[in-house]
């Protein structure tokens, strides 16, 4: 049952929260820009994973109301475009009366899964940088029910050249308020040869066990199960360039 409170202050037509701008490092889109709006920048300019994640909230009709700010700030629970912004070292504006500041969308929920806003803040602008990502993949399973205890996002991006992985991240998403990111895993795939021998993947798949898939104690069979084939995957398809 949705339930407002007794006083709405509608957003939708305040400038500074709808524009979107470039520069040659990094896009500012406003809080309250609709999804739609932002796919239509296309994804030659979008991030690809961004993109992927943005144009799979919802359907059309939705992400015309659905916005990148509202996204971010549910705070019962992660949604789609979070673990990709933070992956993408996405940055955010939070202002209140005389006072504003950026901070990594990564920062913005503590270890508990509680979001860094204070009642006073508003958050108005998302910074993207643009950097290049050969390689990247957001993959769904299960589906959003209304406990979702099946539901998994994983996110992976990596840049390889000539061969060498430079950079490799991941996060993986159940739709709580946690984000499971493992930066131990993440480097021990830096500096490998891509693609990986078959001693060297098993040898990492293995790690990913050990790490992640036992000590979270939040992911049930199914989402355990899930991760580690994706996971799998991921390390098998990067390419070579």
């Amino acid at each position: 049952e949705l339930r407002l409170p007794e006083s709405v202050i509608s957003l939708q037509n305040v400038p500074e929260l709808s524009r979107i701008s470039r520069t040659e490092r990094y896009m500012e889109i406003g809080a309250t820009v609709p999804l739609n709006r932002i796919l239509s920048i296309g994804k030659n300019v979008l991030p690809p994973l961004l993109f992927s994640a943005l144009s799979r909230i919802g359907n059309y009709p939705v992400r015309n109301l659905a916005t990148l700010g509202g996204n971010i700030c549910i705070r019962e629970r992660r949604m789609t475009a979070f673990p990709v912004l933070c992956l993408l070292d996405a940055q955010i504006e939070l202002k209140k009366t005389m006072h504003s500041h950026w901070m990594p969308v990564s920062r913005f929920a503590d270890s508990e899964g509680n979001l860094d806003l204070e009642t006073s803040e508003l958050l108005t602008r998302i910074r993207v940088p643009f950097e290049e990502w050969n390689f990247s993949a957001l993959k769904r399973s299960g589906f959003r029910s209304a406990d979702e205890r099946d539901t998994l996002d994983f996110c992976v991006i990596a840049h390889i050249q000539k061969g060498d992985i430079q950079d490799f991240r991941f996060a993986i998403n159940t739709m709580s308020t946690k984000i499971i990111r493992n930066r131990e895993i993440e480097n021990l795939v830096i500096g490998r040869k891509s693609p990986l021998g078959e001693k060297e993947f098993e040898s990492l798949l293995e790690t990913f066990e050990k790490q992640v898939l036992v000590k979270e104690t939040g992911l049930n069979s199914f989402q355990r199960a899930r991760a580690k084939a994706i996971f799998g995957w991921a390390l098998k398809n990067m390419p070579e360039d």
